[in-house]
């Protein structure tokens, strides 16, 4: 309106003056409803945009970051906002309603799951994948392998020092996830027998972090996604037999769970927003989803991954 009072002054003064009103004018109309077409252009793709919030998990927040990039590609009336709190914070987020989507890499425990009965939501869970955990050792330590025990024994602190062999013999150095995580909690629940970390175990916020200090110390062990890997840090191979077969983490060995150190990771989201999500979902699902989540080094979908039956033989 305010635009338009001043297009009519505008007019109503080049008319006082003797000037050519008609040209003028008309240019002056033409310019100001294109402005005006434009601004309610803008108004309309904002209004019409879907915003989605997904938070949670630091293990499972690259994947969902290409697959929101290559989704947005094709859908751009919608708008992601992605933030990697860690597990346990996604989940209360999505209780809260704060967040649309919860990124974890665990299963929601019992307790989470009263929680949202209680507030009377429904919860939709979705497997995106799987991941396998590295064990990992400075590049300057000798050993290359562990039984499933002796990572046990380290990360309780019962084993404390490197043996003469390692070029070490020296304290060990525990670096691991944060009590936030969704990997601290399948550590500790599955690898650990529930058995409470060591002490000494210096506790991060993320994968990164651990790759970074158990570069920095030679006596250092930690554990990390192996989606997140990288080669400035040693893998070790990992027995589960008490010693007799070491098994390396390569793709094809945790894919058929020969490398049993898998857990599964989680998407949950409430009902209401089923209708919001579809869209967004349904990309997940796709075959180019599962090549995105494949490419990303997790693991695609499979009975095993879904029955945990790799956790069982763990133990």
């Amino acid at each position: 309106m305010n635009k338009l009072l001043l297009i009519f002054f505008a007019v109503f003064i080049f008319s006082c003056d003797g000037t050519n009103t008609l040209n003028l004018s008309s240019a002056v109309l033409e310019n100001s409803v294109t402005e005006i077409k434009k601004d309610t252009t803008l108004e309309n793709k904002v209004s019409n945009q879907i915003k989605i919030s997904i938070k949670g998990s630091t293990t499972v927040a690259p994947v969902m970051e290409k697959l929101i990039s290559r989704f947005e590609k094709k859908n751009n009336l919608y708008v992601f906002h992605i933030e990697a709190s860690g597990s346990q914070s996604g989940i209360e987020t999505l209780k809260t309603q704060d967040a649309d989507i919860a990124m974890t890499s665990a299963i929601m425990n019992e307790n989470h799951k009263y929680d949202f009965h209680k507030r009377k939501l429904d919860f939709v869970e979705l497997y995106l994948g799987g991941d396998a955990l590295a064990i990992i050792v400075n590049v300057n330590n000798k050993v290359r392998g562990l039984t499933k025990e002796m990572v046990k024994e380290i990360f309780t602190g019962n084993i404390n020092e490197w043996e003469v062999s390692t070029g070490l013999n020296k304290q060990i150095r525990i670096f691991g996830r944060d009590s936030t995580s969704g990997t601290y909690r399948y550590f500790k629940e599955q690898i650990l027998n529930n058995e409470n970390f060591s002490e000494t175990t210096v506790h991060l916020k993320n994968s990164k972090d651990i790759i970074d200090s158990v570069r920095k110390y030679q006596n250092a062990i930690g554990y990390v996604s192996f989606a997140q890997l990288n080669y400035s840090v040693e893998p070790l191979d990992i027995s589960f037999d008490k010693g007799k077969t070491f098994i390396k983490l390569r793709n094809e060995h945790v894919e058929n769970f020969h490398y049993k150190f898998v857990r599964p990771l989680y998407l949950y989201y409430t009902a209401d927003t089923y209708i919001k999500l579809k869209a967004f979902i349904d990309f997940i699902k796709s075959e180019e989803g599962k090549e995105i989540i494949f490419n990303e080094g997790y693991i695609p979908v499979s009975s095993s991954l879904i029955s945990g039956k790799h956790h069982k033989e763990i133990q």
